[in-house]
């Protein structure tokens, strides 16, 4: 729960909107989680303290005790949240270099100019390392890399080479993730290529990390998958090595080509140690990011302004979206796609309601249907209806790979439009 959505119910006139403007008065920008924390276990007024995160100039601890306990607390997508005898004080903490610092975890190095990598050098430095951890901007170049990283490793380590991509569903990508954290855990040679999914809320711990030229935002995205717990022998910083591939194509639409052109620029002005110990970097960043002139209809600063974050979320879009599910043959899918099917319902009742689909939707992949490549019309011959007149079609057998995923042909991944 960000800590700028968090607003407490009942406040006086203009007290929500008074709220925010006076941490914005203040030069706080609040993006710090807060964590709302029940009431010490023996009673009494002791005060628990969290550090929860550092947003721009400062971090926020959390404080707790009694007093309130009648409020009701409100997210910003209006759910309610847990009831706890809660009173929510912010601390600022202006000193957040020395932050920063002390909560290092990784060196940083960037490519020299106009220095550049193909797969194949690529493939070789993640063969070299026992455990390495690649993220790329397209589907596609994940697929290729995925291959030649498993030609140069021995045959008796080709099985812990993979691959993740919304090419997969859901389901096949917390089975890979497993699997890779049990390797992790035990020390065992892992290497891992994917695209920009594993940014958030993937808890992996790689010692080293290769990540091609991105936004800003997104490359030390990835360096939080690199010595995460910082358990490196002899207090040793994770490697974070920022790349141009040789093929340096980018997901069409959207502010990525933008953003990835703004991180270019930042890069290449300053030490790879300031991208490690200096925060103010990424307020001048975002700064570009916001003065971009907005899409004709969309006003997305000013609904943040007005805090309609619901319309946020609907509307910021970094990367278009046009894209249609398709149920694929994976793991128990089979089984459920064969139930649902086979069953016998009353003529009263529907053949098909929400809990199949809250079931299916684990083995589901979203497929382009838009221009160049209409995956979704190449597709077509190899799809099939879940149900007659039910518009949710199922991938026959042989066109969904067992570490790849969904391709479109035996050639071609899904076209590179949503990561």
């Amino acid at each position: 729960m960000r800590g700028h959505q968090l607003l407490q119910a009942g406040f006086p006139a203009r007290g929500q909107q008074g709220f925010a403007s006076a941490l914005v008065s203040l030069g706080l920008q609040c993006a710090a989680f807060l964590e709302l924390l029940p009431d010490p276990p023996h009673g009494g007024d002791t005060e628990t303290k969290k550090l929860r995160n550092i947003a721009g100039a400062f971090a926020l601890s959390v404080e707790v005790d009694d007093a309130f306990a009648d409020r009701q607390w409100y997210g910003s997508h209006g759910d309610t949240l847990p009831h706890h005898h809660a009173h929510v004080k912010l601390h600022v903490l202006w000193n957040c270099s020395k932050l920063f610092q002390a909560l290092r975890r990784v060196d940083y190095h960037f490519p020299k100019p106009d220095e550049k990598l193909d797969w194949k050098q690529l493939a070789q430095m993640l063969g070299g390392k026992s455990q390495a951890l690649c993220v790329v901007n397209l589907r596609r170049h994940a697929a290729v890399l995925w291959e030649e990283v498993r030609n140069c490793v021995p045959d008796s380590e080709k099985n812990a080479v993979f691959h993740l991509s919304s090419s997969m569903c859901a389901q096949h990508r917390l089975d890979v993730l497993d699997r890779i954290r049990g390797l992790l855990a035990a020390g065992c040679p892992c290497r891992l290529v994917s695209t920009q999914l594993i940014e958030a809320g993937v808890d992996v711990d790689f010692p080293i990390v290769w990540r091609a030229m991105g936004p800003l935002d997104s490359i030390v995205q990835v360096a939080g998958r690199c010595n995460r717990e910082g358990r490196l022998p002899g207090g040793q910083f994770g490697q974070v090595h920022v790349f141009t591939p040789a093929d340096n194509g980018l997901p069409r639409g959207g502010l990525y080509q933008t953003a990835t052109g703004f991180a270019g620029t930042m890069l290449a002005g300053m030490t790879p140690q300031e991208l490690a110990t200096n925060p103010a970097l990424f307020s001048r960043y975002f700064g570009m990011i916001h003065a971009l002139p907005q899409p004709e209809g969309v006003a997305i600063q000013e609904h943040r302004r007005e805090l309609l974050f619901r319309t946020v979320g609907r509307e910021a879009k970094v990367i278009e979206d046009d894209t249609r599910p398709v149920i694929v043959n994976y793991g128990e899918a089979k089984l459920l796609i064969y139930e649902i099917q086979q069953r016998q319902r009353p003529a009263n009742e529907p053949r098909f309601d929400k809990t199949d689909l809250r079931r299916l939707q684990r083995f589901m992949v979203n497929v382009s249907n838009r221009r160049p490549n209409f995956d979704y019309d190449t597709l077509k011959p190899h799809l099939e209806p879940l149900l007659p007149g039910l518009d949710l079609p199922v991938l026959k057998s042989g066109h969904y790979h067992p570490d790849l995923g969904l391709l479109v042909s035996q050639q071609r991944p899904l076209e590179d439009l949503n990561l």
